[in-house]
């Protein structure tokens, strides 16, 4: 795209982080050079991205072993 960015705003990378990637790399790739395509600054912002990103939600993590209670 030869345009000039400067990185991703936290937004945007915490909504890329969110989405599982059901595709693959190229899915990956797509979506950055849609939201590039698309920013009006030098950063990727969240609204850049495509709608399946922007609207994940974070995954549950399972947690393994014992958890302890925190003291008040």
């Amino acid at each position: 795209m030869k345009r000039k960015m400067s990185g991703f705003t936290p937004q945007a990378v915490d909504q890329l982080l969110r989405y599982e990637w059901p595709g693959n790399v190229r899915e990956l790739e797509n979506a950055v050079e849609r939201a590039v395509a698309l920013a009006s600054g030098d950063r990727v912002d969240a609204e850049d991205l495509p709608e399946e990103i922007r609207q994940a939600f974070p995954q549950p993590v399972a947690m393994v072993g014992h958890v302890r209670r925190l003291e008040t």
